[in-house]
């Protein structure tokens, strides 16, 4: 760990995790079950679990999911992945990077990003604080994988069916020229869009909100606008995942504060289990639909027809929903 309460042992920071074992399924063949289970005999055998290979190229329902805020507490890892598993055993969790897995202030060295300085990517106008707990991403990083076209869990890309999906950091450098720049416009110029027509990025820290921001975020916010709104209007970008504010909003399609008919729709997705915020919201056109609710989002897209759906925890009811169409 990099600082603080995480490289600290006690109950209330660092946990002795035991043993993390990874395996690489290659040639998996599409719409095939596969049964598997893991143990040894000497520490015995647990339940047999599957999953399904995805199909070779069909129409594919997604689901994109918030990841834990341990803040150094060890124990909240192995509790997290406990509550994950009756979905983690049957299909890929894919897991993208935030302020309360990453920021922290020393101990660069041991920063698995390989971002320079002693506290990562700090500037000025940056809101960025000790929010990890000095975890620095570590325990984040030994427990899940991304593809290896990017830089780790902190930016990469992915297609499912006819989806490509983007996860970049905006913990880290995202002006034009730095590395993590350099590589999203390389891979979103790209993309196949006769393969995968429709194009998503999701990121931490989020571009739009109508809600009342303190100073440091607003700050925040427009420099992801500046450095990353006009790049991805460029290359066409359908949906801009993002969360930090803890609550649900969605806007028009829009570019730079305008709704028109090729922009990009926002949907801040922060309401998964962590206490949320009150919030006071400004009456802005782009602005279609906010809620201060848990919930869930689903996906579904076909090669014509991309269908978001926000349901509330508590009943499964769909509370707000849209359609792209190609």
């Amino acid at each position: 760990m990099c600082e603080g309460k995480a490289n600290t042992w006690g109950p209330q920071a660092f946990i002795e995790p035991g043993y993390m074992h990874t395996i690489l399924l290659e040639d998996l063949r599409p719409s095939t079950t596969y049964f598997y289970r893991v143990g040894t005999d000497e520490h015995g055998w647990p339940s047999i679990y599957s999953f399904t290979n995805r199909p070779a190229d069909e129409n594919e329902a997604v689901n994109l999911i918030a990841i834990c805020y341990a803040r150094g507490i060890g124990a909240l890892w192995d509790g997290f992945m406990t509550q994950i598993q009756s979905i983690a055993v049957h299909v890929p969790y894919m897991v993208s990077i935030g302020n309360h897995e990453y920021d922290y202030e020393t101990g660069g060295d041991k920063d698995p990003s390989g971002a320079p300085g002693p506290g990562g990517f700090r500037p000025k106008w940056g809101d960025y604080g000790r929010d990890s707990g000095g975890e620095c991403a570590i325990p984040m990083v030994r427990r899940f994988h991304s593809p290896s076209n990017g830089n780790g869990l902190f930016w990469y890309s992915f297609d499912v069916g006819p989806i490509h999906v983007i996860y970049i950091s905006t913990e880290h450098d995202f002006r034009r020229s730095s590395i993590q720049y350099l590589w999203l416009e390389k891979d979103l110029s790209s993309v196949n869009r006769s393969r995968t027509p429709w194009l998503i990025v999701g990121s931490h820290r989020h571009m739009y909100t109508s809600a009342f921001d303190p100073a440091r975020e607003t700050r925040m916010r427009l420099m992801v606008q500046l450095y990353l709104e006009s790049l991805f209007y460029r290359y066409h970008v359908d949906l801009n995942l993002f969360a930090h504010r803890h609550s649900y909003e969605r806007s028009c399609p829009m570019f730079q504060g305008k709704c028109i008919e090729d922009g990009i729709t926002h949907v801040l997705i922060s309401m998964a289990g962590q206490s949320l915020d009150s919030d006071i919201y400004y009456p802005v056109v782009w602005s279609k639909y906010h809620d201060q609710q848990f919930g869930y989002t689903t996906i579904f897209a076909n090669r014509t027809c991309l269908h978001f759906s926000y349901h509330h925890s508590r009943d499964d009811k769909i509370v707000d929903q849209f359609i792209l169409q190609k």
